[in-house]
């Protein structure tokens, strides 16, 4: 049936404008590498609709690709984001659920949480401005952060961009009154062998105590990670990765 007429200014429009700049300035090299303009524009269009309808939707929007992403990329059986046996455009979308749209937004989700707003963005400008015109590959993008941030991103590429499965996360918490401690364990319950190691990968946890926000980032990169927080009175709330990164 045809769509109402607000989901598709709100979605559609969007999308397809997010589109001149990629894949009208910089167009992807081969099908395999398709994610640089349908992840990108997805991304962008989820946030133009936040902007217009709701502050709260954009992250609402990214947790329901999350929760796609998380049911249809298996650590055995997922394949890359960048899969060369790709070869005509309509296979992207057979790619494991919509993965180089909905895993691609995601990678650029992560990407600006962990590079900040201003470096993240500034990348993005060089990678357009250094390849308008031309026909693009995943390490173009990456060599653009890595210039303007100075940081080796060649992990996080090989993990999430040219490796499979997404990390599956067991966090347990808890509160010693005694010792007025708090106690986080994360544990990386996926598939882990030689073959598929454990993520590497940034993790945001948030306390409120006593009405006071604080917030920690940890780093994963083992199957097995123990936290120790000292709080003089028991956090009225503890949540993980409350903004989505």
């Amino acid at each position: 049936g045809e769509w109402p007429l607000e989901h598709t200014e709100s979605w559609l429009i969007s999308h397809m404008l997010a589109h001149d700049w990629f894949g009208g300035i910089v167009n992807y090299r081969s099908v395999s590498q398709a994610w640089l303009n349908e992840g990108f524009a997805l991304w962008l269009d989820r946030q133009w609709t936040a902007h217009t309808d709701a502050p709260g939707r954009f992250e609402c929007q990214m947790w329901e690709l999350s929760r796609q992403i998380a049911a249809a990329d298996s650590s055995e059986t997922g394949k890359p984001l960048v899969d060369r046996a790709l070869a005509e455009v309509e296979d992207i979308y057979q790619q494991d659920s919509g993965k180089i749209y909905y895993k691609g937004a995601w990678v650029l989700q992560m990407l600006r949480h962990q590079l900040g707003e201003e470096i993240f963005w500034s990348g993005v400008r060089k990678y357009l401005h250094d390849h308008q015109g031309q026909a693009v590959e995943t390490g173009d993008l990456r060599r653009a952060l890595e210039e303007v941030s100075g940081r080796d991103l060649e992990q996080f590429f090989q993990q999430w961009v040219y490796g499979h499965g997404v990390p599956r996360l067991k966090v347990e918490y808890a509160y010693d009154v005694a010792a007025k401690r708090a106690r986080v364990t994360v544990r990386q319950t996926q598939k882990i062998d030689a073959a598929t190691p454990a993520f590497a990968t940034p993790l945001d946890l948030y306390f409120r105590v006593g009405g006071q926000e604080r917030s920690f980032t940890v780093e994963l990169k083992e199957a097995r990670h123990d936290f120790t927080y000292e709080f003089a009175k028991e956090p009225t709330l503890f949540c993980v990765d409350p903004k989505g990164g």
